[in-house]
């Protein structure tokens, strides 16, 4: 198996301690951060090893996450070449020049978002907390009208586009913490949609959490989220969120046209203020 190989690389290249923990399966010294069920075990040892490692650079952004250079191979499985790419990119942070790139400290432990996979789903729904309160979404872009970032709630951030912590790159599809800076919430909104222009302070942290499903090819998914019970499985068995693509959720986005304008007329409000 593929996934058996690359872990056997990643041990051999002495991981940190979090690390190991998840190669060993050690999921609560891990600090494993599973999708659907909290205590659910993942099938997938090497999604466990990728949590992991983002947990690690979460807490210490500069940290490598191996003592030695991991020995790479010709994978074709995504999650195979994407574990290999985030170790190696933890250790030579001059890969990452020309893409979208945040700056971020190191960040206290945060909320999982457990269910973000369903509640990113319904995108097209107006979605309300326990206490009646319409649920605030919030889009993240650039001044050509580029999403990168799409938030519901307080910090819940989903990655539309491939993106880079401290150069360190994360596909699209992955969950991140934001917190904004204070004073840039001066920005235009579209359907009660808040679109944000991505300026070099408005984002105070951002951190990386996990994968969500859509981040994988709906094929991928039921092998990589497996459930060793009956029950946890059926959570995951739902055809909407093994099928649900990134796609569906910028499709049903304004137009870059006026996500454009929108963050245009933000940058020109902050720049006289």
């Amino acid at each position: 198996m593929e996934y058996d190989n690359v872990c056997e690389l990643i041990a051999a290249a002495k991981p940190t301690e979090q690390v190991e923990q998840a190669l060993n399966g050690n999921l609560e010294k891990a600090g494993i951060i599973t999708p659907q069920c909290p205590d659910a075990l993942v099938a997938s040892k090497l999604f466990n090893v990728a949590t992991a490692a983002m947990d690690v650079l979460r807490k210490d952004p500069s940290n490598p996450l191996t003592e030695e250079k991991i020995k790479h191979l010709d994978y074709e499985d995504w999650l195979a070449k994407f574990t290999l790419n985030l170790f190696d990119y933890a250790r030579d942070r001059n890969l990452n020049k020309g893409r979208i790139n945040f700056a971020s400290s190191a960040a206290k432990k945060i909320g999982s978002c457990l269910l973000v996979e369903d509640s990113f789903s319904t995108i097209g729904q107006p979605e309300y907390d326990d206490e009646g309160n319409e649920i605030k979404r919030k889009l993240y872009a650039l001044r050509n009208g580029d999403p990168i970032l799409y938030k519901r709630g307080d910090n819940h951030a989903l990655s539309l586009k491939s993106s880079a912590i401290n150069n360190v790159r994360y596909p699209a599809g992955t969950l991140f913490n934001v917190v904004d800076n204070e004073g840039f919430n001066k920005n235009d909104t579209i359907d009660d949609l808040e679109v944000a222009p991505i300026l070099y302070n408005s984002i105070k942290s951002i951190v990386p959490i996990r994968f969500t499903l859509l981040a994988f090819k709906p094929e991928d998914r039921s092998a990589i989220l497996e459930r060793e019970d009956e029950y946890e499985a059926n959570l995951i068995d739902d055809e909407m969120l093994l099928n649900f693509q990134l796609f569906e959720i910028t499709n049903s986005l304004p137009s870059r046209n006026q996500i454009s304008a929108a963050t245009k007329a933000a940058v020109s409000r902050y720049a006289y203020n």
